[in-house]
């Protein structure tokens, strides 16, 4: 199978360049993304609140963890109301940063491929039709990395390199089913760990000198790094054709 590659100083330039031209979009999208999802935390810490206080009253005497089962029972049962409050909040705050996530790649991509536009509305409605299995595609590769980090760290960061693209691939080619995906994504990461640590060093370099100019840089730090990515990806993507299998999938959506 042919390798796709790319340049790191070239892709970041580029990364650099879309900045410039659609910072104001991505900036908004982001800002106004991060405080609908601060209010929905803030929504939810009351019920939080009496719902551990109410394990803590079950379960501790004294200062002291002295009922195991009590606990167990808080855990499980506290407060009937707050529990499922709680749950709620958590499902939607999931939906929310799934939404959020998605919605800022297909904004990537479209300044990626040359628009000279960014359409929220219409990122926003895509990724609503991919909710469930982009939720999938991020759950999957969460826990494949976790179990990678549990092993030594080491084959965490290797899989976390390998299968990067996942999500990005479900926003770009969402009639990929699932193991197409995988394949995908370990097919256009081949040869390019390195590069791909790299890249991931100076994201966490980008982020830093972001929380050093006040902590507003970072704001302008997540838009670098997202049109990196992007950026990355549509190179490697535009190298690597999709399988036979794949494009007869592709066009009879």
């Amino acid at each position: 199978m042919n390798k796709s590659t790319f340049s790191v100083s070239a892709e970041l330039n580029r990364a650099w360049n879309l900045t410039g031209k659609h910072w104001l979009t991505l900036l908004l999208t982001i800002v106004l993304s991060g405080l609908l999802l601060e209010a929905v935390n803030l929504m939810a810490n009351p019920y939080c609140d009496v719902y551990f206080k109410t394990i803590q009253m079950m379960a501790y005497s004294g200062g002291k963890f002295s009922n195991p089962d009590a606990f167990m029972q808080g855990l499980m049962l506290g407060n009937p109301v707050s529990v499922f409050r709680i749950m709620l909040f958590v499902l939607l705050t999931a939906a929310l940063k799934i939404m959020i996530y998605g919605t800022v790649f297909r904004l990537g991509l479209s300044a990626r491929d040359g628009a000279d536009k960014l359409d929220v509305q219409a990122s926003i409605t895509g990724t609503f039709r991919i909710i469930v299995k982009l939720f999938l595609v991020c759950f999957l590769y969460g826990l494949i990395v976790t179990v990678g980090i549990m092993l030594c760290i080491i084959p965490g960061i290797f899989l976390a390199a390998r299968l990067l693209f996942m999500p990005i691939i479900v926003v770009d080619h969402p009639e990929l089913s699932l193991e197409d995906v995988f394949r995908r994504s370990w097919n256009l990461t081949r040869g390019n760990f390195w590069r791909l640590l790299l890249a991931g060093i100076l994201d966490l370099l980008i982020t830093l000198a972001g929380v050093i100019c006040c902590c507003v840089g970072l704001f302008f730090a997540y838009v670098i790094i997202l049109l990196f990515y992007t950026s990355i990806y549509r190179t490697l993507d535009s190298q690597l054709p999709l399988t036979p299998a794949d494009a007869d999938r592709l066009s009879e959506a």
